[in-house]
């Protein structure tokens, strides 16, 4: 099944043939009308497995209705997510307006320590730093922490214990190390916090699927052009974002091949 702006459109394979059907979408959520059309389209029969791809991430980085996400990051490394890269449309233009990070200044907190490049120490992690800013993201309306260190690739041991004490906020966390373990700090930190900022968004809409597929194995198109599962695409949506144009390509190969 795949929810489009209009709308829903599910293809049931049950044997050889299979059966279309479409139903009209419902925007605020798409799960109303994937329930609607897996009613009418299987009746009292229960299906084995629901495989759904979806745009919710995509449209929500698009339109900009992510959650509120808190950063948290090496102190003097706050601004990275604002400063970017070279790369830009138009170079030499001087008056170019810049889409606005997915954090805000207001919302990314610097705290000292730091790893080499090797994941050495080099400074220690103040941990009555971050204890502090329990209680001021708890305050800050942020829904979601995003935690990037400096070099957690290389060493991840910053982030955990981090982790570990933002937690008590309660709040979903995404970690840099565990989310993408790569260098360069800018695509991390975008990364990261993108992922963070549509863990709200994802979670309860994935749920509400789940919920409405029964006992059915739910399995959703991921980026890449395959399948994850709900619970990992809850917990890592930044993974869905380009599932649209993955899946898109991966139909086109499957109806080019040669048939057997």
């Amino acid at each position: 099944m795949d929810t489009g702006g209009t709308f829903t459109d599910l293809v049931w394979l049950d044997g050889a043939t299979p059966r279309v059907h479409k139903v009209p979408s419902t925007p605020h959520d798409p799960s109303l009308a994937i329930r609607t059309g897996l009613a009418e389209l299987l009746g009292e029969r229960a299906a084995s497995e629901v495989i759904h791809g979806t745009t919710v991430a995509t449209n929500a980085v698009l339109e900009g209705k992510i959650a509120p996400t808190a950063l948290v990051t090496n102190a003097g490394l706050e601004d990275v997510i604002e400063i970017g890269r070279q790369d830009r449309p138009d170079l030499y233009d001087l008056f170019q307006t810049r889409p606005a990070p997915p954090v805000p200044r207001a919302l990314r907190f610097g705290v000292r320590g730091r790893l080499g490049p090797h994941g050495e120490r080099v400074e220690r992690l103040d941990e009555r730093a971050l204890r502090a800013l329990v209680p001021t993201i708890t305050a800050s309306g942020a829904r979601a922490i995003a935690i990037v260190f400096l070099h957690s690739y290389a060493n991840p041991a910053d982030e955990e214990r981090a982790a570990r004490i933002l937690a008590r906020t309660g709040l979903p966390i995404t970690s840099s190390a565990r989310l993408c373990p790569e260098f360069r700090e800018y695509e991390r930190t975008t990364t990261t916090a993108l992922n963070a900022a549509l863990v709200p968004v994802m979670a309860g809409y994935l749920a509400r699927l789940d919920a409405a597929v029964g006992t059915a194995r739910l399995s959703i198109m991921h980026s890449a052009g395959g399948m994850t599962s709900a619970a990992r695409a809850a917990e890592r949506p930044i993974e869905t974002v380009l599932s649209g144009p993955a899946g898109g390509v991966a139909a086109a190969g499957r109806s080019a091949a040669p048939s057997a």
